[in-house]
């Protein structure tokens, strides 16, 4: 798959090898795996300089002594020679054809381009996995989620929103489109508490904010009672994600309370932008809200319901 992605070694004027030592440097630093040597960056940096000044480049001059005699070794492996006649006498330069350069940076671009799309591999099984994992969730039965409920609370609920969006995450924008369309499921099932209905969302929706949001934005689907929509078929024909409410998780007062509060935490982290994908009927499913046991414990998630709403 590398050798088919970076078919560039073809097209290299170098001899044998040598190319392919410089792109396993360049692909070993875009993944930030264990380098060759700590001056692996240093190199990429180098031929990055001499793209923009004609194939010239100096040393820096706070290289160590070993990390100077690593990327000299390297650049003249890669095309460059000493250049005595540029920069001051104290100044190390070397120079290459701006033709070898350029190819150079063409395999440099080359190995981002693999990292990048070997992370995207990933990061799709990945999906698939917590996918299947959250299929394989039961509802809670009756037993399991009595008025006072042993799962999780709206306070708890409430919690797990913030942990998903404050913090260093606050500034990922990526995840205000989860929590706008999380927010629209609810309200959605809130408005028809009889037929069952679901998020359809694309799977860029969760992949785009990398491995660890991914992680946080299922976990969170997961703690709110939602899961895929078919245990067996997680995604349709039309290459869309399914997200339903698991009945008996919540009342309606419940259901409404939590699309204020995952919608206002979204507007907060991604302004401007709207929720991700389409709510709708789920197959004429029908769906049953959480009943409470007594009037007092429909009075007591009434109270709390509404205080979660005024106080966001």
């Amino acid at each position: 798959m590398r050798l088919h992605l970076l078919a560039l070694a073809s097209a290299s004027t170098m001899k044998a090898g040598q190319s392919t030592t410089y792109r396993d440097v360049c692909y070993a630093v875009f993944r930030d795996q264990e380098l060759p040597h700590p001056a692996a960056p240093a190199l990429l940096q180098a031929v990055a300089r001499a793209g923009s000044s004609s194939g010239v480049i100096e040393l820096d001059a706070a290289l160590s002594g070993d990390e100077a005699a690593w990327l000299q070794s390297k650049l003249r492996e890669i095309g460059f020679e000493e250049d005595d006649a540029c920069g001051p006498a104290t100044a190390v330069a070397y120079r290459a054809d701006p033709e070898r350069v350029e190819l150079l940076i063409k395999e440099q671009n080359s190995a981002r381009k693999l990292v990048h799309k070997e992370a995207a591999a990933t990061r799709e099984r990945l999906l698939d996995a917590l996918l299947r994992d959250a299929s394989s969730s039961e509802p809670p039965s009756s037993e399991q989620r009595p008025s006072k409920r042993a799962r999780i609370d709206l306070g708890g609920a409430r919690d797990a929103l913030d942990a998903f969006c404050t913090g260093d995450a606050a500034r990922e924008i990526a995840r205000g489109p989860v929590l706008l369309g999380v927010a629209a499921l609810l309200r959605a099932q809130g408005a028809h508490p009889s037929e069952l209905q679901a998020w359809a969302c694309d799977r860029a929706v969760l992949l785009n904010g990398g491995d660890g949001m991914l992680k946080e934005a299922v976990a969170l689907l997961q703690t709110l009672a939602l899961q895929p929509s078919a245990k067996v078929d997680v995604e349709a024909a039309d290459g869309l994600l399914r997200w339903v409410v698991h009945s008996n998780a919540w009342s309606v007062g419940e259901l409404r309370a939590l699309a204020v509060l995952a919608e206002r935490r979204g507007r907060r982290v991604a302004a401007g932008l709207a929720a991700s994908g389409r709510v709708e009927a789920d197959s004429g499913r029908p769906f049953s809200p959480h009943e409470h046991a007594s009037w007092q414990a429909w009075l007591h998630s009434l109270i709390i319901s509404s205080l979660a709403r005024l106080a966001g």
